[in-house]
């Protein structure tokens, strides 16, 4: 899905963001290229603005291990402390 679209999705259901969110960052790293393809075809900053939107935290953008994609890496108590280094 475009920009726009990921927007408006994100913008009418909050409660799914969390939902794909959790689940990209509870996955493993040889996995993360799919769900990256499939959620995030976005731009970093589009990615970061959202999150601080609906969870009201600070992101720091992290590389991942799949190369050109990336990730935002969470608060421990969020994500039940996920590492992604």
């Amino acid at each position: 899905m475009n920009k726009t679209m990921v927007e408006r999705y994100y913008d009418t259901k909050p409660e799914m963001c969390n939902t794909i969110v959790e689940r990209y960052y509870s996955i493993k790293s040889d996995t993360n290229k799919t769900i990256v393809e499939r959620y995030y075809s976005i731009t970093l900053v589009t990615i970061k603005t959202i999150v601080r939107r609906h969870f009201g935290i600070t992101s720091v953008m992290h590389k991942t291990m799949v190369g050109r994609y990336h990730g935002i890496l969470w608060n421990d108590e969020l994500l039940g402390k996920v590492n992604l280094a």
